[in-house]
């Protein structure tokens, strides 16, 4: 996992147009992985050292020393501005690119300034070469706006001469009230052996207005392994997660956590996660299921498709975006999850798949408006009700309005309890030929060039005590981790004791000691 804490060593004084940029190449693995479980980190074999800092990890988990280097510096240009070049100048009489004294630490920000509509661009003149690497890169940067509220884009670029352009782009929308906001863009984007790199932060349409930048930095994440040699975020949901002990039980923290706000009362207050609560002070990934619409209370999906519900969304994903503003985590939001299931009031029957489909593409907005650094879970069952007429595959909005998708999958219906049998379940499809089995599910999200994940699994103590299921997922696991379409981007174990009488349970009680045992010399 990339923290906040990783930044840039700036000077005192800054040199008129003239930014820091600051590359770390850190020995981390490709999932997002815990502070307390990451390999020394190792600096490019260029550049003077800048320092080294040891900081508490998350939940007081100690963390390796962090080893940067600093690059050349890089240089601010007028360049790409379109026809608004000439109210870029550094000499211009409104508009201005300089040095600002009000910079987050010591050293100076830069401020770019507009009395006139125009579009202004950071872009560093150095690149980021990767001779024969390959792994994934992030760029971040701390921007203020003085004025009136600001779209600002930070993006990631390949100059590779095959490579298309930007890589990666991600929009947020700057107020004054913000102060100093972090924005990011690139994490899980996996690279290219050779690639060649360049951010840059632009500010679209600015007038009227003042932009401060600061610590901006590119940094690549090289592919290691986590503890128990895991290439993928590994986490838990229920008990032990939140305070650490599931962690310490198995002998490795959770990268990664699960939790639900998906009633009605809870859709809107979101509790879970504010500060006080469960996961108010929690810094590593975090997958939250927030529910949908409410059939018991009078929603439709065609309402929603025609934006009836709008304003509560913005206000559930305005609580997620204040809830986790500056936290070093990736928030996956899972919207209407298990929407194939007729155990939940926001279900989709098959002739409800399109507006459900327009509705979905109305969250996307808002998300990507209001809180564009959280990723879209696509998150069917497994299990799709018969009752419905749905093929799911009908409700698939389209792989530009999905981030991740995932499946929740229990170890039941058939219940597996041997190699053999886990080997048939992988391929299984329903009635209507939609994706079943764990390996048909990850086909589709790789069909659709899309990552994929398991927000949610576990064995069920009721129908036995499979061992095998255990040893056999952790494999299946191991062969497709990664971060690229069908990669397993995040597993989480749903370790529940209230749910039904604890049979998906394994720790700290379990009715299923033989599973148990296993997940835990696995994990």
């Amino acid at each position: 996992m990339l923290r906040s804490d990783v930044t840039c060593h700036r000077p005192r004084s800054l040199i008129l147009l003239t930014a820091t940029l600051c590359v770390s190449l850190l020995a981390a693995p490709t999932w997002a992985g815990s502070a307390a479980h990451r390999a020394p980190q190792q600096a490019l074999p260029s550049g003077p050292s800048v320092g080294q800092s040891a900081q508490p990890g998350a939940l007081g988990a100690p963390t390796s020393p962090s080893v940067r280097k600093r690059v050349k510096q890089a240089t601010v240009r007028n360049a790409s501005f379109g026809q608004g070049t000439r109210h870029w100048t550094a000499a211009g009489r409104h508009d201005t690119i300089r040095p600002a004294r009000d910079g987050r630490g010591a050293g100076p920000s830069i401020a770019l300034t507009s009395t006139r509509r125009g579009t202004a661009e950071l872009r560093p003149s150095n690149r980021l070469e990767l001779p024969g690497q390959t792994g994934k890169v992030r760029a971040v940067a701390w921007v203020r706006t003085l004025g009136p509220a600001t779209k600002v884009s930070i993006q990631i670029e390949d100059d590779t001469p095959t490579a298309g352009k930007p890589l990666a782009t991600r929009s947020y929308r700057v107020t004054k009230q913000d102060g100093w906001r972090r924005i990011a863009v690139g994490r899980g984007l996996a690279l290219a052996a050779d690639s060649r790199l360049s951010l840059s932060v632009v500010a679209p349409g600015l007038s009227g207005s003042t932009l401060l930048v600061d610590d901006v930095a590119l940094m690549t994440l090289a592919p290691s392994a986590a503890a128990g040699g895991r290439t993928w975020a590994s986490g838990v949901s229920g008990d032990g997660a939140a305070d650490g002990s599931f962690g310490r039980w198995r002998g490795a923290p959770a990268e990664i956590a699960g939790t639900w706000n998906d009633n009605f009362e809870a859709q809107q207050h979101q509790w879970t996660v504010l500060g006080g609560f469960e996961y108010g002070a929690w810094q590593q990934d975090l997958d939250v299921a927030i529910g949908g619409i409410y059939s018991d209370r009078g929603d439709t999906w065609r309402a929603a498709a025609g934006g009836a519900y709008d304003a509560r969304w913005a206000q559930v994903l305005t609580t997620l975006a204040d809830a986790w503003t500056d936290r070093p985590g990736t928030l996956y939001i899972r919207f209407a999850h298990e929407f194939n299931g007729e155990w939940y009031p926001w279900k989709v029957t098959g002739g409800q798949a399109s507006d459900f489909k327009q509705a979905w593409r109305r969250f996307r907005a808002l998300q990507l408006a209001i809180v564009p650094q959280a990723q879209l879970v696509l998150s069917p069952s497994s299990e799709t009700s018969a009752s419905l007429g749905l093929d799911w595959r009908d409700a698939f909005p389209g792989k530009e309005y999905v981030d991740v998708l995932s499946v929740d999958y229990y170890n039941q219906y058939p219940f597996v309890d041997t190699a053999k049998e886990f080997a048939t379940s992988l391929d299984a499809v329903d009635a209507k030929g939609a994706p079943r089995g764990l390996e048909s599910h990850r086909r589709f999200a790789e069909a659709n060039g899309l990552p994929f994940a398991i927000s949610e699994w576990s064995s069920n103590a009721s129908m036995g005590d499979s061992d095998a299921f255990m040893r056999q997922f952790r494999s299946w696991l191991t062969a497709h981790a990664g971060s690229g379409p069908g990669g397993v981007l995040y597993e989480i174990l749903f370790n529940v004791s209230g749910y039904g009488e604890g049979q998906f349970q394994i720790s700290p009680s379990t009715r299923q000691p033989e599973a148990s045992s296993a997940y835990r010399d696995l994990w």
